[in-house]
């Protein structure tokens, strides 16, 4: 077990695991990168990335919540190998330097029916996002961060540690919000270990560093290097968040209807079940993105996953400036116990220990099930 905390939690939850200490410092790409280079000529084949928070629909916004998932996704269907080399869904585009911002409207409104029941890596259509929109306030904190921390504007970081040889002063990326992934051993073995030991000097510093926030935006990049995979509507001018959001209720009202038609009845659910405070209730609205501000839809529940033939997940959520608690999922090949042998392949689960219940409790319920 890896920890940035005390570890006690996660001791009481399992005794028989070992606890190793990270220093509470790059949120989860840090202890993502920690793991990559700790392990670089032992990695598992198949490593799930994912912060530690249950996978549920949608993002509520900036440091508010939401499991990430896209409407009719599951955390199950990352543990199964992809072909390609990895999984990314991607949920979200920005383009750079402006930081300007698209969302997939199936991560905003919680109903399969705006990408006719698919879940694939990019909608099939450019009319399937948000209009582009604007971060707002967002610029001043992330130019704070660059500045107080020496860092290096984004073009700047993205051509030295991702893309050297990208020669346009721009580039639009489509990503994973909230940094969900899978990728395979050889994937990741196809950058040298060096790669990931200069971007993990840069997380290595600060409890929330600014390269943590061009990682969530580049993990696919690094790995898959520049694919413009996805369609996606002409640039325009960008406007406000809230105005982006509206108008995906307009352009799918019947979506926004059974998103909220399914609230409702999950509301009613909720309260005639006995266990309803230990989720904290069930938040309305249409989900968010970075400002903030709109809450997500509609928690998922708990499902129990089957095997899968998988060597190692990784999950990572942190508390800033809290400590972290990292508790490893581990080896498939070893389904005989649920607990961490000292020679698993893979890394583990990270909260903050005062968070050690609930959806960190579901999350590793979820996993240890696929190792049954």
């Amino acid at each position: 077990m890896y920890t940035k905390g005390s570890g006690e939690g996660a001791k009481e939850w399992n005794p028989n695991m070992e606890v190793h200490r990270l220093p509470n410092v790059g949120r989860e790409s840090h202890t993502y990168l920690h793991h990559i280079v700790k392990n670089y000529d032992k990695l598992a084949d198949w490593t799930v990335f994912t912060q530690a928070g249950e996978p549920s629909f949608g993002y509520r916004g900036h440091r508010k919540g939401g499991g990430h998932l896209l409407a009719g996704d599951k955390f199950a269907n990352y543990l199964t190998p992809d072909p390609s080399g990895a999984r990314f869904i991607h949920t979200a585009v920005v383009q750079l330097p402006s930081m300007n911002h698209l969302l997939r409207a199936a991560f905003c409104i919680n109903s399969t029916d705006v990408e006719a029941g698919s879940v694939t890596a990019c909608p099939k259509l450019a009319a399937q996002w948000s209009k582009w929109w604007d971060i707002g306030a967002f610029h001043d904190f992330i130019a704070f961060k660059i500045e107080s921390q020496g860092g290096e504007p984004v073009m700047d970081f993205y051509r030295k540690y991702i893309n050297p040889s990208h020669v346009d002063r721009d580039v639009t990326i489509s990503f994973s919000q909230g940094a969900r992934f899978a990728v395979a051993r050889a994937k990741i073995q196809s950058r040298p270990k060096a790669d990931y030991e200069r971007l993990l000097e840069t997380l290595s510093h600060d409890a929330d560093p600014y390269s943590g926030y061009f990682m969530e935006w580049m993990w696919s990049e690094l790995f898959q290097g520049h694919q413009e995979l996805c369609p996606m509507p002409p640039k325009t001018a960008a406007i406000s968040h809230p105005m982006a959001i509206d108008e995906l209720a307009q352009r799918f009202p019947e979506a926004v209807r059974k998103h909220y038609v399914d609230l409702g009845l999950a509301q009613i659910a909720a309260s005639r079940s006995l266990e309803a405070s230990v989720s904290g209730g069930i938040s309305g609205g249409i989900s968010g993105g970075i400002s903030g501000g709109i809450s997500g839809g509609v928690p998922a529940t708990t499902t129990t996953m089957a095997a899968a033939n998988i060597t190692g997940i990784i999950v990572s959520v942190t508390s800033v400036p809290a400590p972290e608690t990292i508790v490893p999922v581990t080896d498939v090949k070893a389904p005989e116990t649920n607990a961490t042998t000292t020679n698993a392949k893979t890394t583990g689960v990270s909260s903050a220990p005062q968070v050690f219940t609930a959806p960190l409790a579901a999350i590793l319920a979820m996993a240890m099930a696929a190792f049954a």
